[in-house]
C-alpha cells in the first residue's frame, strides 16, 4: 500500500470515528511516568552531593590560625543514567494517540541518546572551625535550561538546590599521618522536567494537529552521613571516601494531549498526579564510594574526582575550583 492510500484510508477513518471527543485508558502511560519519577529521585542524590566535596578531608581551623583557613569557589557534577524511564514516558503517550485516532503517530517522532548525565552546578564555600577541628561547607546552585530539542519535542530542566554539611577531624594530619574526619549534611533540591511537542499536517482536504505536554516535578530532602580520608603530597592532594545517603521528597506529575481534525478536538486528556512524602525509611540508605584529585598552586585549587553507587551501579563525576586558604 503506497503512501498516499495510507493517508486517504487515515483521514475515511478519522471523518467516520471521530465525532465526539475520546477519553482513554491513560493505565501505560501512569506507569511510564511513575517509572520516571522515581528514577530521578535515585538520580538526583547522587548529583547534588558531589556538589560539595573538596580533596581535604579537613581544610583547618578558621581561629586560632595564621593565616585562617577558609575558601570559597565553584563546582560542577553529573551523573549517567539511562534514558529508557523518559523514552518509556513518552511514547506511551505517543502510542495511547496512535491507538485512538488509528495511525496519528506517523507524525510525531521522539529520539534521545541512551545515556546522559543529569548535571548541576554550584557556588559552594568553606570555613574552618572555631578553636575545635571541624569544619563547614555551605553551597547552593540553580539551573534553567530550556532548550533540550528530542526531534518534534523541545524541552526544559529547571531546578534549585542549597545544602551544607559539618565536617569534624579524626585526624587533623601532619607530615606523616593523612586527615581523616567525619561528617554529616542536608540538602534541599526542587526540580521541574517539562517537554512539549506538537505537529500540524494535512491530509487531503483535512487539516490535522496533536500536541503533547509533560511535566515531572519534586521537592527533595537529602540527609547524610560521610567519612572522608585525604593525603597532600606536595602540590596534589588525593582522597577517598564513603557516604550513606537517605532522601524523601514530595513529587508529582502531569501530562496533556490532545488532536484535532479541521479544528474539532477528538482527543483531548489532562492527567495529573501528586505523592505526599513518605515517612524516612532507613532501608532506602544509598552507599555512595568517592575519590579523586587535588591540584593546588599558591592560593588556588583544582579538583576533579568520581563517585559510584554500588546499590543502584549510578557514576558521578564532579570538578571544582577555589580560591583556598
Amino acid at each position: 500500500m503506497n503512501r498516499t492510500r495510507r493517508r486517504i484510508i487515515f483521514a475515511l477513518i478519522l471523518t467516520t470515528t471521530f465525532s465526539s471527543p475520546i477519553f482513554c485508558d491513560n493505565t501505560s502511560v501512569d506507569a511510564a511516568f511513575d517509572s520516571l519519577t522515581d528514577h530521578l529521585l535515585k538520580v538526583y542524590p547522587e548529583t547534588v552531593t558531589q556538589l560539595g566535596t573538596w580533596p581535604d578531608a579537613y581544610i583547618g581551623k578558621l581561629v586560632p590560625s595564621v593565616p585562617p583557613h577558609f575558601g570559597i569557589g565553584v563546582s560542577a557534577s553529573g551523573t549517567f543514567i539511562s534514558t529508557s524511564a523518559f523514552t518509556d514516558a513518552i511514547t506511551a503517550i505517543i502510542n495511547t494517540i496512535d491507538e485512538s485516532a488509528s495511525g496519528t503517530t506517523e507524525k510525531f517522532t521522539f529520539s534521545i541518546t541512551e545515556k546522559i548525565p543529569i548535571p548541576a552546578y554550584s557556588v559552594n564555600a568553606r570555613l574552618g572551625g572555631f578553636f575545635l577541628p571541624f569544619d563547614i561547607g555551605l553551597y547552593g546552585s540553580y539551573l534553567n535550561f530550556n532548550k533540550l530539542s528530542y526531534n518534534d519535542f523541545s524541552g526544559g530542566i529547571r531546578y534549585w538546590s542549597a545544602g551544607g554539611d559539618i565536617r569534624v577531624a579524626l585526624m587533623k594530619g601532619n607530615a606523616v599521618l593523612p586527615k581523616l574526619s567525619l561528617g554529616a549534611g542536608y540538602i534541599f533540591t526542587r526540580m521541574n522536567l517539562h517537554t512539549a511537542g506538537s505537529k500540524a499536517y494535512i491530509i487531503g482536504p483535512d487539516s490535522y494537529t496533536a500536541r503533547a505536554d509533560t511535566n515531572v516535578h519534586f521537592d527533595m530532602h537529602t540527609i547524610f552521613m560521610q567519612v572522608q580520608l585525604s593525603k597532600k603530597l606536595l602540590i596534589f592532594t588525593p582522597y577517598v571516601g564513603a557516604r550513606a545517603v537517605l532522601n524523601v521528597a514530595n513529587s508529582g506529575y502531569d501530562y496533556s494531549y490532545a488532536a484535532t481534525r479541521n479544528n474539532a478536538i477528538f482527543i483531548d486528556e489532562t492527567v495529573s498526579h501528586t505523592y505526599t512524602t513518605p515517612t524516612w525509611n532507613f532501608k532506602n540508605i544509598q552507599p555512595q564510594i568517592y575519590a579523586g584529585l587535588g591540584f593546588s598552586i599558591f592560593f588556588f585549587q583544582l579538583t576533579a574526582g568520581g563517585c559510584w553507587n554500588p546499590r543502584n551501579n549510578l557514576w558521578s563525576v564532579n570538578v571544582n575550583a577555589c580560591f583556598k586558604m
